[in-house]
């Protein structure tokens, strides 16, 4: 609460030499004020009692500080938020200024910048002054006629000075006239009159085009076009005058009665009926926003520049709008956050969640952003918007291809270690490995939740894997050519098949993500149409201010006033025309974002297109680089069948080694088998496909003989010795052993062993 935070006033804006400053302590208060604010500002000559009324709105008998001496006491303007005592959750501002015309001052500027400021900042203004008003009230009141001269309504407007009188009208706060020490009867022509009508006969003007009369009559011109809205109390002196030293600490019972009463009723209308602070367009200031207009008013007097509103309202604008993007935009990425669990089983899933945030995110911008020109600041949470969007389809596809190879890897490596093995590479292999293949396919489609890239990432595998399947295809001899031929056309229409189905499924993809664009501008200009009470909410106040210029209208036409009639009749004019151009925007607004919506469709449609073409090229160039492949690998190896009879023995005994000499693999001792080190090593710098021959058989039978031919070696290379002890030890294993061959002639052995050694 204000209270809080704020036992008493602190100085808002410090006068300093002539110069004004702002006070950083102040600034930190209002940025900590979220509650809507009513702000009300007192203005006057010094040392008449200003801060008495500020200290009984505030609820306190002691706060500004009222002074008893002849220098004003006031410097500046001071600043004291308390809650609000008739509207809950919403904070009064009071705001006491320096004293008009001090003793020790010497020149009006400041005073001027004064005065504009407590008009600019409060949504209720007090003119605090002595006595009736009179001539000489109304030219202590000359501030009001530099009212143009000191700001600007617009950032760029009329020459005229009285035609910008509407635009003020919009902006300025409503006026309170407090009379203070009023000795006089209320009456007028011998009757009764309330203190609003006896304002109302002092605003009248003098007819006449004479200097006296256009003297008499600017300030009452400018307090009646610049005021919406003016009330006025009288008060009697309080006390008797040596006692008013110590007003701040007398009792009520030791006051004036009818003061009392009406510093009550005074009082009470404040609180009833002064407005929240509101800034063109409906919006309502809180803390932080006034804590904005201040700067900015602030640093353009200190610039030389003349405070404007507009220009105020659009920074303020720029500030909040650019949080407000953000706000929106941390509150989708909190709903994502909660609601998504990638990857998600369908890309509907993701679509729908997406929307269902987007929806509130927009709401969020909407409530919070104001006087957003050209929709510049929605367009870019659109866009945003978009991005997030992207990036979650982006993660989901991660997420979805990263869980469907780990799940690839885990149902297929049994088969790849199997085809590792060789267990397919032989006579038959090719039709167990494709029924093994479908089997761990189905496996695979049945687990769940494994997202939008299940189909294209298995696709990706398979194709991954068609070396293989192709080698196992090429190899498998049971096969004749004409079967190799179906089973090559087969693979070309599954993969065709294969291919349409995810084109289908991108076609799908294609048709929501165009939905959702729809979708998405739909819920912009929806959201968009029903903020525009904006929009009704300036037309209501356009009709309010044209309503107050007929008035006007009027009664200058009854009082004869030509002239003034004449610049008011074109007042209303423009009025009219604004009001015409305001109620236009809207319709303008949504069919410019019609028209963003309907090129953004027309440019995702062409990039889809592209993409699709591209994608049937890439999938018709690797299905016919497949099927060459296969083709050039079966012609290949249907001409190596072909030339294998030619290849004579001598040929056959003239093939080089990769090893000079056998070592053992595997060994056989005591019981125990034990792999050869040396061996591994070898086998591991083979990076040939390898053609294993193994041979059995009982000792002493030749075994080492045949290896030894198929090897091309000569006899003695792997001639083996057995001992004694070898024989104790009963060594054996797989071993490339050095065998004594049996004592027949070399060239009986070569004959009968040709026709084998072919067929090997």
């Amino acid at each position: 609460m204000a209270s809080d935070h704020m036992p008493g006033p602190v100085c808002l804006i410090e006068n300093i030499d002539g110069k004004l400053m702002v006070n950083q302590e102040a600034l930190t208060i209002l940025s900590a004020l979220t509650q809507p604010v009513v702000v009300v500002a007192i203005v006057g000559l010094y040392r008449t009692g200003k801060s008495y009324l500020m200290n009984k709105l505030a609820g306190k008998k002691q706060g500004f500080s009222l002074g008893s001496t002849v220098q004003s006491h006031t410097k500046g303007i001071w600043m004291w938020c308390v809650p609000h005592p008739e509207k809950p959750n919403h904070t009064l501002v009071l705001l006491d200024t320096q004293g008009l015309g001090g003793v020790e001052k010497e020149d009006n500027e400041n005073d001027s910048w004064i005065f504009a400021l407590a008009i600019l900042l409060s949504s209720t203004f007090i003119y605090n002054s002595m006595g009736a008003i009179n001539q000489q009230a109304m030219d202590q009141l000359h501030y009001v006629t530099e009212l143009t001269n000191q700001i600007r309504a617009k950032s760029s407007p009329d020459s005229n000075e009285v035609e910008d009188s509407a635009d003020f009208v919009r902006f300025f706060p409503d006026f309170v006239w407090a009379l203070r020490d009023w000795i006089l009867k209320l009456e007028a022509d011998g009757q009764s009159i309330t203190a609003d009508k006896y304002l109302e006969n002092s605003l009248k003007l003098k007819p006449g085009t004479s200097q006296e009369e256009k003297i008499f009559n600017l300030p009452r011109v400018c307090i009646q076009k610049f005021f919406p809205k003016k009330k006025c109390f009288v008060f009697h002196p309080p006390t008797k005058w040596k006692k008013l030293v110590h007003l701040e600490t007398l009792q009520d019972d030791e006051l004036d009665s009818e003061f009392v009463q009406q510093v009550a009723e005074f009082s009470s209308y404040i609180f009833s009926h002064s407005k929240i602070k509101i800034l063109s367009g409906g919006i309502k200031v809180n803390g932080p926003r006034l804590k904005s207009l201040v700067l900015t008013y602030v640093n353009a007097i200190s610039n030389g520049s003349l405070p404007c509103i507009e220009n105020a309202v659009l920074a303020l604008a720029q500030i909040e709008n650019s949080a407000t993007v953000q706000k929106a935009i941390a509150h989708y990425d909190q709903q994502m956050g909660q609601k998504v669990q990638l990857p998600t089983e369908t890309f509907q899933e993701l679509l729908d969640l997406h929307r269902a945030s987007e929806k509130e995110a927009i709401g969020v911008f909407i409530r919070n952003s104001f006087k957003d020109i050209n929709h510049l600041f929605q367009k870019e949470l659109a866009a945003q918007l978009e991005k997030k969007w992207n990036d979650f389809c982006e993660k989901n596809l991660r997420a979805s291809s990263d869980h469907c190879l780990a799940l690839l890897q885990d149902i297929f490596s049994p088969l790849e270690e199997e085809v590792k093995q060789g267990v397919y590479s032989k006579p038959g292999g090719y039709r167990l490995f494709i029924q093994k293949t479908q089997e761990l396919k189905k496996k695979y489609l049945q687990e769940p939740r494994k997202g939008i890239q299940a189909e294209e990432i298995l696709q990706k595998y398979l194709m991954s894997k068609e070396s293989v399947t192709d080698a196992i295809l090429q190899t498998d001899l049971t096969l004749t050519e004409k079967e190799k031929e179906t089973e090559v056309e087969r693979v070309k229409a599954e993969s065709a098949q294969a291919t349409a189905k995810m084109l289908k499924e991108m076609q799908i993809k294609h048709q929501q993500l165009m939905e959702q664009k729809e979708k998405s501008h739909q819920e912009h200009v929806k959201q968009l149409t029903e903020k525009m009470e904006d929009k009704n909410q300036l037309l209501a106040q356009q009709e309010s201010i044209l309503a107050l210029k007929l008035q006007e209208q009027e009664q200058l036409l009854k009082e004869g006033f030509k002239e003034e009639r004449i610049k008011l009749q074109k007042e209303i004019q423009d009025l009219q025309m604004r009001s015409i151009e305001t109620s236009t925007s809207v319709k303008l607004v949504i069919a410019e974002f019609a028209q963003d919506a309907k090129k953004m469709l027309e440019e995702m449609q062409i990039k889809f297109q592209q993409m699709m073409e591209q994608k049937e090229k890439c999938h018709q160039k690797h299905v016919n680089q497949f099927i060459e492949k296969m083709e050039r690998d079966t012609e290949q190896l249907f001409t190596e069948q072909n030339r294998t009879p030619a290849l004579n023995f001598q040929e056959i005994m003239t093939f080089r080694p990769i090893m000079m000499a056998p070592i053992c693999l595997v060994e056989n001792h005591k019981e125990q088998l034990t792999v050869n080190p040396s061996a591994l090593k070898i086998l591991d710098e083979i990076t040939q496909p390898v053609v294993v021959v193994a041979i059995a058989g009982l000792y002493r039978t030749g075994k080492s003989y045949l290896m030894n031919l198929l090897a091309g070696q000569k006899h003695e290379a792997m001639r083996m010795e057995l001992t004694e002890e070898r024989k104790r030890e009963k060594y054996r294993g797989k071993i490339q052993q050095r065998l004594m061959y049996p004592p027949r002639s070399r060239q009986d052995i070569d004959d009968s062993l040709k026709g084998s050694l072919q067929s090997i």
